[in-house]
């Protein structure tokens, strides 16, 4: 079963559920508040049930049928065929008519015991057949007559296959009218609560429920609202749609039925009680003592008993909480607006807390206010310092809103912060507009070159966008030297992305000549990152530049201002990056988690995009492929939830890659076409080389090497005119000539493998020298030699090279395999072959475990090759993989320790093998029995005598 978002568990249970029908009568509970998506699971589980053997009787029941008689018993019966009632007693028969309506009643008396035996009889007909489900949404409004019909069969049944599929909103008042558990038995009768969505399913469900493309801060102001609730989360994001996004501390707006439920509890409470629901609704932490003095004219401890009577509040230690947070909301969104500045008003008095006396201030004002709008700054800038984003995002915007529109320097400084920090917190779209509204107006010169700078940092892998501004802004910052040395820095990216290190070096020098002299961190290691990076990709010393890049970064203050930090690609991202490039994949892995844990500590939401792309990758390459999954999808989720989708044609890239490594080619293919196409339109090189491999290593598993080689053709252009030392950005050089020498370009191949910079040979450390070298085995074979290709792959897997890529290795053992093949070492061949599809099948490379099974296929039979063996030696293989030392065996055969080794080495020579460890490999791996002997089992560690 696919489940629905975030209730994976939800729909293992029912799974479980329907999987232990055959074994006897047994129920599942579903239990939650309404709204919460119980109907919507079990119309999921119906609509597969029916698919499958298992048949469906269905009740749909609502509050005004629970009065009428056997009404969802009808439901249950609606279309049951008629032949299954054929044959009751007669008066079961009139009995079961009469309650369903079928018949008229006449003035005789039916008894009730007859229906129910009918019923019974006709369940225990049906689940004969195929095991029946009998399901019943909103059990608590079921009506009494069909209750006790339902109660009795259940009783009675015990292996017959049934099972009751039933879900209960919780809240309601009143019993039960079907007890589960007392009609069945405890152990057959499991509850599962249907609790809330978490945030990111949340967002999934407003976009592809209702379509909304919200803010992330709005988001999570929805899914705090509604309690994570799907369904009052998509009525009010319909609303929000409607009506348009609301103002920075504005009520949201509430869907009518929210709100006549809300009135229903509330319209009967005095006025002051109202007026406390106010104060608690709009307080961050509503106290007693806080509300007191927010409500003065009112009768505190009588509002607050009125409140909690009517089941509206709790009081905790003096904490107030709305029963549901729903209810915070629909107060506020009901209540006029002139009142709720009065109390925003009243709390901002009654406050010392900063951040949130600021807020109360500001929106108990309509007009522009420069003392507001300083403690706004002032509280902006401790909400950023503890890691809330969204908060200080908030505080940003209402900033701005308050700054007088005379002083045109406060206002554009502030649009900035707003605008940046609006994107930390994931409204990229509102912080793109913020950050407009500022370029419009400002006039030509640095102040202006300065907000461009800022806004090419959250414009990552919109090379035309960014080109275009920084050109602009290295223009216009005219003798400010710290302006133009930040333009060329983001210049020298654009070229990074664009694939020439010529253009890269060359602005990197002129922000060093421009700005050499700075001494400020956060503009200083944004140099000093750029510096290194360009350096690495050219195999020149780079460390010393990053080692002081990472140093100085360390030195920003978080709490400083955020038109100064670095959005992307900071010193110890680049860190990481260089160290996945270069192979340290340990190193890679400590660096980025260190900056995923730092970016989630402070709030930066949107940049942790870039982050967790090359987690994915990272985990791509070694063998973590659920870790890859959650990272790929994580990262997209962010361009979705905050409107940043500039970066998706490079984040398309990990998770295409799992899909081909995974089998699954359709959906890898689907996404690395829209990553090639969206890379492609913001010219991007480096994005449309990587999208393109990935389409190579498609074509090539689907066997389509002529395929392969158009997309792989371009990567290899790409690295070239790239002049990068290091190969490792885009992984594929090994593919590029497997797919070349498949279709018989064997020279354009070799023109592959003399290329240093290709092959990893100019990269210092050489990290990446173990997987090209298989593209080298695959030519030597080809060209006709199969002994240097061999040992090649054999020094390759031994070395350990390849020993973080697991699939990489195994691909290389395949390969191993099949030379070892060619050569006639059938034994030796199939070792290696056993241990790559071993290992494909622990990643999960369906594919690749499928075509090392043909490879495996083509060598025959392991047992032929052991029948080669005489009984003397074959005993000897036996005792020698078992695990005993050669004086073991000699002593158990009675012969002396030459006379086993002489043997030993005759084995090792007819099965094509080596060492004991390959024996054991050859016998165990593919079962092979020895002398009438079954197959050894594989020990813990064998001694390596000789």
């Amino acid at each position: 079963m696919t489940a629905h978002f975030g209730r994976i568990a939800e729909m293992q249970s029912i799974e479980m559920f329907l999987d232990a029908i055959p074994g006897g009568t047994r129920a599942l509970l579903l239990e939650g508040e309404a709204g919460m998506g119980k109907t919507t699971l079990v119309e999921e589980a119906l609509a597969r049930t029916r698919a499958s053997s298992i048949q469906v009787a269905v009740a749909h029941v609502s509050r005004p049928e629970t009065s009428l008689s056997y009404a969802a018993l009808g439901d249950l019966f609606d279309g049951v065929q008629d032949t299954m009632l054929d044959g009751l007693p007669q008066p079961q028969r009139e009995a079961l008519d009469v309650a369903l309506l079928r018949r008229p009643g006449g003035d005789v008396m039916r008894d009730p015991r007859a229906v129910a035996l009918a019923t019974l009889a006709v369940v225990r007909r049906v689940c004969a057949h195929q095991p029946l489900v009998i399901a019943v949404d909103d059990l608590q409004w079921l009506d009494q007559s069909s209750a006790r019909v339902i109660a009795f069969v259940l009783q009675r049944l015990g292996p017959e296959p049934v099972g009751v599929l039933a879900t209960r909103r919780t809240g309601e008042e009143g019993e039960l009218p079907l007890d589960l558990v007392h009609a069945l038995s405890p152990h057959r009768v499991d509850r599962v609560d249907i609790g809330p969505l978490s945030l990111g399913d949340f967002g999934h469900v407003l976009r592809e429920g209702v379509g909304a493309d919200l803010p992330r801060s709005l988001v999570i102001t929805l899914h705090r609202t509604v309690g994570g609730n799907p369904f009052y989360g998509q009525e009010m994001a319909r609303e929000i749609l409607r009506r348009g996004v609301p103002a920075p501390g504005a009520p949201l707006p509430m869907p009518k039925n929210a709100t006549v439920v809300v009135q229903r509890r509330t319209r009967a409470l005095p006025e002051g009680t109202r007026a406390l629901l106010t104060a608690v609704a709009l307080a961050s932490r509503p106290t007693v003592a806080l509300v007191r003095a927010a409500v003065p004219h009112a009768d505190v401890e009588e509002a607050l008993t009125s409140a909690e009577a009517e089941g509206v509040l709790t009081v905790r230690q003096g904490r107030l909480t709305f029963v549901h947070p729903i209810f915070a909301s629909a107060v506020t969104a009901t209540t006029p607006a002139a009142e709720l500045r009065t109390v925003h008003a009243r709390l901002a008095a009654a406050l010392d807390e900063p951040e949130e006396r600021a807020r109360h201030l500001a929106l108990s004002s309509l007009g522009t206010d420069s003392n507001i709008a300083m403690e706004l700054d002032v509280a902006c800038k401790s909400a950023r310092g503890r890691g809330a984003a969204a908060a200080a995002a908030e505080l940003a915007l209402l900033a701005q809103i308050h700054t007088p529109e005379g002083d045109t320097e406060e206002l554009t400084r502030r649009r900035v912060v707003a605008g940046l920090l609006a994107f930390e917190a994931g409204d990229a779209t509102r912080s793109h507009e913020l950050l407009r509204e500022a370029l419009d107006a400002i006039p030509a010169g640095p102040a202006r070159a300065r907000v461009m700078v800022t806004v090419c940092e959250i414009s990552w892998q919109d090379t035309v966008g960014v080109e275009e501004l920084a050109s602009r802004a290295v223009e216009e910052a005219g003798v400010d030297g710290v302006t133009a040395a930040a333009a060329h820095v983001m210049l020298a990216w654009i070229w990074v992305y664009r694939g020439d290190l010529g253009r890269a070096t060359h602005d990197v020098e002129e922000a060093r000549r421009l700005g050499g002299h700075i001494i400020e961190p956060s503009v200083r290691t944004d140099l000093l990152t750029i510096d290194a990076l360009v350096a690495f990709l050219r195999g020149d010393p780079f460390e010393e530049s990053l080692a002081e890049a990472v140093r100085l970064e360390d030195l920003i203050d978080p709490r400083g201002p955020a038109d100064g930090s670095t959005i992307y690609s900071s010193a110890r991202v680049v860190r990481g990056l260089v160290q996945l490039w270069a192979g340290d994949h340990d190193g890679a892995r400590r660096s980025l988690e260190a900056v995923l844990a730092t970016y989630e500590a402070r709030g930066r939401y949107v940049a942790r995009d870039e982050v967790l792309c090359y987690l994915a990758h990272l985990a791509c390459r070694t063998g973590e492929w659920k870790d890859a999954e959650r990272y790929a999808e994580e990262c997209l989720d962010i361009g979705e939830e905050s409107g940043h989708l500039r970066g998706r044609g490079q984040n398309l890239v990990p998770r295409a890659w799992l899909a081909a490594l995974r089998g699954d080619l359709e959906a890898a293919r689907a996404d690395a076409h829209e990553g090639l196409s969206l890379s492609l339109g913001y010219l991007d090189r480096l994005a449309t080389a990587g999208n393109r491999a990935v389409l190579g290593f498609i074509e090539l598993s689907d066997g389509r090497p002529d395929v392969a080689v158009e997309h792989l053709r371009e990567v290899v252009r790409f690295l070239r005119e790239f002049r990068t030392a290091e190969p490792g950005l885009v992984p594929f050089v090994a593919d590029a000539v497997e797919a070349l020498v498949a279709t018989g370009l064997l020279d354009e191949a070799q023109t592959i493998v003399d290329d240093d910079s290709l092959m990893g040979r100019r990269a210092p450390g050489g990290w990446l020298q173990a997987a090209p070298l298989r593209g080298t085995a695959v030519l030597l074979a080809a060209r006709g030699d199969l002994e240097g290709a061999a040992a090649l792959l054999e020094k390759t897997v031994a070395t350990g090279a390849l020993a973080s890529q697991p699939f990489e290795r195994a691909r290389s053992l395949v390969t191993l395999g099949e030379v070892e093949r060619r050569r006639k070492r059938r034994a030796q061949a199939r070792v290696h072959l056993t241990e790559a599809k071993a290992a494909f099948d622990v990643l999960g490379a369906r594919l690749w475990v499928e075509r090392t099974a043909l490879e495996l296929a083509r060598l025959g039979s392991a047992a032929a090759a052991a029948s080669e063996l005489s009984p003397t030696e074959a005993r000897v293989a036996e005792m020698v993989a078992a695990g005993m030392t050669n004086r073991q065996a000699a002593d158990r055969m009675f012969v002396s320790v030459k006379t086993i080794e002489a043997n030993l080495s005759r084995v090792y020579r007819k099965l094509g093998i080596r060492s004991r460890a390959d024996l054991v490999r050859l016998l165990v791996a593919n079962s092979v029995t020895v002398v009438g002997v079954p197959a050894v089992k594989p020990r813990d560690a064998l001694p390596e005598e000789v």
